[in-house]
């Protein structure tokens, strides 16, 4: 520290395995809180890139969901808007960190999926940010950066009601959610309660919030809904605010799904528990 600020990359890889269900990602750290609150703290909305890899009918139903943040909540935020088309990154030797904060904040459409992750993985989810009060009641990580990649080398998503391949729509919204900083809910009460339960079905559809996924945005970003009242703006800032002296640590997330039914946490490639 004397000669210069060092800078810790930590890496979390979150393995998750289900027969055809989508992504498992996490958050967590055997060292430290294991969900530290993940969220933007900077200005909405985000402008969200889609890769020229996409056709225009998987466009359609991507911008679908982007809009569909904004509705479900009942227009209170604009967290989205559709920032165009980008190059697709596709390559055998991508590693989605090396795109972790240039610039672009993307969808992107894998044919030819990284052969460091699984081929069992039907999406990633890559978080880059700041961690502030590491192992204290108010750790949480200011997101920066973030992509999406779907692995379309290996799976088929589809854009219609119903199959044979995985619905999109639901895996989009899926993403998204990890996006903005929003966990798992894992007990299997929560399937029917979010889109965020950890596992999705192939003929399983899954297109707007539901109740625990509104809840969760409304207090993650001081959102009232309803009669739902919003944190109080001494409480917020107290939630998501460093404490003296903190110097935020670079951190990306990266989460992937397998094919076995465990979901597996891992932190700089250790791994630390599985459920």
């Amino acid at each position: 520290m004397k000669s210069g600020l060092i800078i810790f990359f930590l890496i979390f890889i979150c393995s998750c395995n289900a027969a055809k269900k989508v992504d498992e990602l996490s958050s967590s750290n055997a060292t430290a809180q294991q969900n530290a609150p993940r969220l933007w703290k900077s200005s909405f909305p985000k402008s969200v890139k889609i890769s020229s890899g996409f056709n225009t009918n998987e466009k359609t139903v991507i911008n679908m969901m982007l809009d569909t943040y904004q509705t479900d909540m009942e227009n209170k935020i604009d967290f989205f808007d559709n920032g165009g088309d980008t190059p697709e990154v596709s390559s055998p030797t991508l590693n989605p960190t090396s795109l972790s904060n240039d610039g672009i904040l993307g969808i992107y459409k894998f044919s030819n999926w990284p052969n460091q992750y699984s081929g069992s993985a039907l999406a990633i989810t890559s978080t880059y940010g700041l961690r502030f009060n590491i192992g204290q009641p108010n750790e949480y990580v200011e997101i920066l950066h973030a992509d999406i990649f779907i692995n379309t080398n290996f799976y088929n998503f589809d854009v219609l009601t119903a199959g044979p391949g995985y619905d999109l729509r639901s895996v989009v919204i899926h993403e998204l959610g990890h996006f903005l900083g929003l966990d798992h809910k894992s007990t299997e009460s929560n399937r029917a309660l979010s889109i965020m339960y950890p596992s999705l079905r192939s003929d399983e559809i899954k297109r707007n919030l539901l109740s625990q996924d509104k809840s969760d945005l409304a207090s993650k970003y001081n959102i009232t809904l309803g009669s739902s009242p919003a944190l109080t703006a001494q409480n917020y800032r107290l939630k998501y605010t460093p404490n003296p002296g903190q110097v935020g640590i670079p951190v990306t997330i990266i989460t992937e799904l397998m094919s076995d039914g465990t979901c597996h946490h891992s932190m700089n490639g250790i791994f630390t528990h599985k459920h």
